[in-house]
């Protein structure tokens, strides 16, 4: 895995309001560095360890295709707001609608209805397959997911990419 030329550390200076924390002094750049490689066969073994599927990626683009092969023709998807996934252009994939899934999300966003639309989201909430960002993996394979309305905690997902 070592020798790649895609880091977290780019994205992480990449991103406009990180590159306004980081002049600031108010986020510390050791938090977007890449763990080493044995650490992340650790975190996948535990992870795999607790029933979870588990891929590690090189890039953006091979996370997109990971997640393009993971679900299956016909199946219904929901997504969560994150930025990994708008950035591995899975929200701009989901939209273009050439994916052959039920795509619950957009379902959400054409309703008018404030009342058919909570409906559709209660029933988006049982999609068999959910997709969104955690907020932290450890080597022990506990994943966090903090939300601030809580929408996402009720519907993980079953499996996780992790990207290198």
């Amino acid at each position: 895995m070592s020798g790649l030329d895609w880091s977290a550390s780019h994205w992480f200076e990449a991103d406009a309001q990180v590159k306004e924390g980081l002049a600031s002094g108010k986020l510390d750049k050791s938090f977007a560095a890449v763990p080493a490689d044995d650490a992340i066969a650790r975190t996948k073994a535990a992870i795999e360890a607790k029933t979870w599927t588990c891929e590690v990626v090189a890039d953006k683009a091979h996370a997109l295709e990971a997640i393009k092969k993971f679900i299956p023709k016909g199946a219904t998807v929901h997504n969560g707001a994150s930025t990994t996934l708008r950035e591995v252009g899975f929200v701009d994939y989901l939209k273009a609608g050439e994916h052959g899934w039920d795509n619950l999300h957009a379902k959400i966003l054409a309703e008018q209805d404030p009342a058919k639309q909570t409906t559709l989201r209660r029933q988006a909430s049982l999609a068999e397959y959910y997709l969104s960002s955690a907020c932290a993996v450890s080597e022990q394979g506990d994943i966090v997911v903090v939300d601030l309305t809580g929408t996402r905690v009720g519907t993980l997902p079953n499996s996780i990419v992790i990207r290198k």
